[in-house]
């Protein structure tokens, strides 16, 4: 996070989550700020949506517009989503970087589906 000093200690690691820009709705999550990906974000673009977690952490609240350096690439925040929990209702929620399906590579993935039907 460009201008974020760490305390002595503090845990730096980011969670990154290789999204479809369908996740969001799919999902039922609206951002809190900004905007999610839509046909507009080329995949590939540097452009990354975060959770509120991370956006309080690291830019008080003002996480829209500002970015992250991964490597050498310098990724730009469109948005902020409110996610309560991870991995389970037991988990606390923890600093979490959204990355547009085809800017990240993925050695694994989850498969998220909606259905119609029970």
């Amino acid at each position: 996070m460009p201008g974020y000093v760490p305390v002595p200690g503090e845990d730096m690691e980011l969670h990154t989550n290789t999204v479809h820009r369908d996740y969001f709705a799919t999902m039922g999550i609206v951002p809190a700020d900004g905007r999610v990906f839509d046909s507009s974000d080329a995949p590939g673009a540097p452009r990354v949506v975060v959770n509120d977690v991370l956006a309080n952490r690291y830019y008080g609240g003002q996480a829209v517009g500002r970015r992250i350096r991964a490597d050498d690439t310098e990724l730009e925040i469109i948005g902020v989503v409110r996610i309560n929990r991870r991995n389970g209702v037991q988990e606390e929620a923890v600093p979490v970087v959204f990355v547009q399906l085809g800017l990240d590579f993925m050695s694994r993935a989850f498969l998220v589906a909606k259905t119609t039907g029970p």
